[in-house]
């Protein structure tokens, strides 16, 4: 392959620098990864080496009775493998679909390993399914519930450090891949009306003793903070919205956003042809629905966000209908604020804790 792919993987992964290291990607493995990669054709099979040596030192840690750290190795394998597959989206390169299926594998091994560990539901949707991770805080019976929803290109596997933030705060964590997300690709492209399969996923909890079904929020990382406000709009039982980073209006943000983030958007929809992805686009807007959302908001947006307008931001809050809400605009912040994981993550954790508070 011509080496202005590998150039273009190369510019990809430096625009998106900042997200991987705040989901937990090390700057050094990166840079070994990448000093290793002569050919654009090498580009996931080197991310999933790297993931395939964090896996044999899980193994090792295994081996001398670590079981933490070696679920966390593990899940450092899980999210190089997630990363590597992902910069090669829309491109024909080999070794994706192989990168992909260990990114699963090395997940599944993390779960039951990490402090305190994750337990894969299978939550029923349309005559099929699609998978969430829960992990409830030790020491917190019946703990209220937020629902991690990812965005385009988003995955439960990328939740782990987030994750923690709530758990620390005696909240349990449901991290999702609906319709058109990671494993749920199969259900097809991410719905419109994604009050369905947030429904669907409280449904299931209710059927669970463990956890309060009554209590859970919902926390929206770019488009899934439209999926996230638009299931708030609709389903009475989210108790809580926190979105950063949000897709509001996504024709809105399909005319502000760079090329590459098109090809994400359109995967999502499972829609190659861009000009229908565009079409289908104005599907995906809040403007006639932010007035529904009655529970408690928090709207969390960085003013350098190159991805989602913070016109958008400042515009859904204005015309969200919750009588509890919360704007904030950093200064500096990129895209979901990846950049400033110390300061908006901290927030919407405590957020969310004393929205949820029994």
């Amino acid at each position: 392959m011509a080496d202005e792919s590998l150039e273009k993987l190369r510019d990809l992964t430096r625009f998106r620098l900042s997200r991987y290291l705040a989901y937990g990607v090390d700057y050094f493995d990166i840079e070994r990864i990448l000093e290793r990669i002569k050919r654009a054709a090498d580009w996931a099979r080197e991310w999933g080496a790297e993931g395939e040596a964090r896996a044999r030192d899980a193994e090792e840690a295994l081996a001398r009775g670590s079981r933490l750290s070696a679920g966390e190795l593990f899940m450092r394998g899980a999210l190089l493998c997630h990363f590597g597959a992902l910069g090669v989206r829309g491109e024909s390169l080999p070794f994706t679909d192989e990168v992909n299926a260990l990114k699963a594998k090395l997940y599944a091994r993390a779960l039951p390993l990490l402090s305190p560990p994750g337990e894969r539901l299978d939550i029923p949707f349309a005559g099929a399914s699609f998978p969430g991770t829960l992990r409830k805080p030790a020491g917190a019976p019946r703990a209220a519930v937020v629902m991690l929803i990812p965005g385009a290109g988003s995955t439960k596997e990328e939740f782990n450090a987030l994750e923690g933030e709530f758990l620390r705060r005696g909240v349990a964590t449901l991290s999702i891949d609906g319709p058109g997300q990671g494993e749920g690709v199969a259900l097809g492209g991410v719905p419109h009306d994604y009050e369905r399969p947030v429904a669907a996923a409280i449904d299931h909890l209710e059927k669970r003793s463990d956890v309060d079904a009554g209590r859970v929020g919902i926390f929206g990382r770019s488009l899934g903070g439209y999926l996230g406000s638009r299931a708030a709009a609709f389903e009475r039982r989210v108790k809580s919205c926190a979105i950063s980073g949000g897709v509001f209006d996504l024709a809105e943000v399909w005319d502000f956003c760079q090329p590459h983030t098109h090809r994400s958007l359109s995967e999502c929809l499972q829609i190659r042809d861009s000009a229908k992805a565009r079409e289908a686009a104005s599907r995906y807007s809040l403007r006639a629905l932010a007035k529904d959302i009655a529970c408690p908001l928090l709207v969390v947006h960085g003013d350098q966000d190159k991805t989602a307008p913070v016109g958008g931001a400042r515009w859904f809050h204005a015309a969200a209908g919750s009588r509890d809400k919360t704007l904030v605009v950093y200064e500096g912040g990129n895209h979901v604020c990846d950049n400033m994981v110390y300061r908006y993550r901290p927030l919407v954790a405590d957020w969310t804790a004393a929205k949820l508070a029994a």
